[in-house]
């Protein structure tokens, strides 16, 4: 692994570039209001919901997962599995 200062603008242009990315773009885009904006908005909502690390996942506004090593578990989620708290609830509604 290349070990790279992707915080310097032309830096990060280049990995991006190199990974089949708009670099340039990208890296204009991040400094509009909008932009910066929709990360404060963003950060809020983690902080909000406990996100305690990076990566974190939360799908359909389940349960909130982080680290890589629940992957599986986000492709379940997003294929319509419940937890078995959400299937009790679902039972309890009957």
């Amino acid at each position: 692994m290349d070990e790279k200062d992707i915080g310097n603008d032309a830096t990060l242009i280049e990995v991006l570039n190199a990974a089949a990315f708009n670099g340039k773009a990208i890296v204009e885009a991040t400094s509009s209001q909008k932009v910066k904006d929709q990360l404060k908005a963003n950060t809020e909502r983690a902080v909000a919901n406990g996100v305690v690390g990076v990566p974190t996942f939360q799908v359909d506004g389940g349960d909130v997962l982080w680290g890589q090593d629940h992957f599986n578990v986000l492709l379940d989620f997003i294929n319509g599995w419940k937890t078995r708290q959400d299937n009790e609830s679902a039972h309890a509604r009957l």
